[in-house]
């Protein structure tokens, strides 16, 4: 069964991009989400990423969140190469981590389409959703002080 495995180390863009630099191998894309009112803006600072769009629409759940009260956000999609992957973690990571960003959420996904890392800028919240055996490979990675597991995964069939 999947775990939730937090991050509980420090929260700036150098220390979570470690956990992007990790997950890295294991996704295939990542999206991106705009704060309420602000897809304007968030286009803005996701320019340089539309040339790795995959999908742009609007939804009530993205990895990590579930709105039940019927409020939308606009999700972006992109493909998780390489190149883009540098760019998101130069470019887009700082903006997460900004007083009051435009772009609330990160996921990057598996091959498959289940989230393995979600971050919620405005809740300053890391997880990844692993396997056991990914769990001793997380902890020889980053080392076992940064991580703590959270409990088993509630939503194990969520994709995107």
């Amino acid at each position: 069964m999947m775990k939730i495995v937090g991050y509980v180390g420090d929260w700036n863009p150098q220390s979570v991009a470690r956990l992007v630099a990790y997950a890295a191998p294991a996704c295939r894309q990542f999206t991106l989400v705009a704060a309420k009112s602000r897809e304007d803006e968030a286009m803005a600072v996701l320019h340089d990423l539309m040339p790795y769009l995959v999908i742009s629409e609007t939804v009530s759940a993205w990895p990590g969140t579930i709105k039940l009260d019927g409020e939308t956000r606009r999700m972006l999609k992109f493909k998780a190469e390489p190149a883009v992957m540098r760019m998101l973690v130069e470019e887009i990571m700082p903006v997460l981590f900004s007083s009051d960003p435009p772009i609330e959420d990160l996921g990057m996904l598996r091959a498959d389409g289940r989230p393995y890392l979600v971050m919620i800028s405005h809740e300053q919240d890391v997880f990844l959703k692993l396997e056991p055996q990914e769990i001793d490979m997380l902890a020889s990675a980053v080392g076992t002080r940064d991580v703590r597991i959270q409990g088993d995964d509630e939503v194990p069939d969520e994709t995107y």
